[in-house]
């Protein structure tokens, strides 16, 4: 490793100007002088106590904290899910899209249910003409089969329905950063519009920055072993069921979560 000058080019307490470091911030050697090291190295991560760096946990993805846009529950939220053909975004198509519209009561302390959208949908063609048909497998998992969705509306125009449904709302759902965010967005895309929501919560990740499972308090982070936890049960795969379970696990880890002062609300 290099030897590299003291940004500031003072000695502090005896030490040299010119000393070692390997940056953890960045990867690389880089130039610290000991009170800037001080001064970033401030804050530490409330999660797993490393260091904190433009309000991200230093061993970010190992750990996920990442100081919040918002570090509490918003007073109104939108969660939804999408049922799909397969796990591709340019292959596979939206079969269900559900979601539910929840609003902070202040009056209870508790979110009620203000509205919901629901709606099968036809997976169309594929880009080379070809009929997307529902496999065995997805039937099963869903219960949604080919002839349910046979005569609904197909997905250009289901997911343009829906966006306009969503409005500005932050948006919410279990996975939705990794799957399903992504998979609407591409449906849209096709559809000729654009959809970029700019604020999400998501119960996995939240469920896995409060390391849940690293706790003990849970064998894995999948919605129906939250819920388990969380003492109730649901319609599992069946997409507004999905919404209003992970709106009530959004509810209790959001109420750890402010506690412990972890991102609730982050950038999409």
């Amino acid at each position: 490793m290099a030897l590299f000058r003291c940004h500031s080019r003072r000695k502090i307490a005896g030490q040299p100007a010119f000393f070692k470091v390997q940056c953890r911030l960045y990867g690389i050697s880089g130039v610290l002088c000991h009170e800037k090291r001080r001064r970033i190295y401030m804050k530490k991560c409330p999660v797993c106590g490393s260091n904190l760096f433009q309000g991200k946990c230093i061993r970010w993805p190992v750990c996920g904290f990442e100081e919040s846009i918002i570090s509490s529950m918003p007073e109104q939220f939108v969660s939804f899910d999408l049922e799909t053909t397969g796990f591709s975004r340019k292959d596979d198509r939206v079969i269900e899209i559900g979601a539910v519209r929840m609003r902070l009561n202040e009056s209870t302390g508790e979110y009620d249910e203000v509205d919901s959208f629901s709606c099968l949908v036809n997976p169309g063609k594929d880009s080379n003409g070809n009929q997307i048909f529902i496999t065995p497998y997805i039937t099963q998992l869903t219960g949604i089969s080919n002839e349910m969705v046979a005569n609904q509306i197909v997905e250009s125009e289901a997911v343009l329905k829906f966006v306009e449904w969503c409005k500005d709302d932050i948006v919410a759902g279990h996975n939705i950063v990794k799957f399903d965010i992504p998979f609407l967005k591409a449906a849209v895309k096709r559809a000729g519009a654009k959809w970029s929501p700019t604020s999400c919560m998501d119960s996995l990740q939240l469920a896995g920055n409060l390391q849940l499972k690293e706790k003990g308090f849970v064998p894995n982070l999948k919605q129906p072993t939250l819920a388990d936890w969380l003492g109730f049960k649901y319609n599992a795969h069946r997409a507004v069921d999905d919404c209003r379970a992970c709106s009530v696990i959004l509810q209790k880890l959001g109420q750890m979560a402010e506690k412990q002062k972890i991102t609730i609300v982050s950038s999409c």
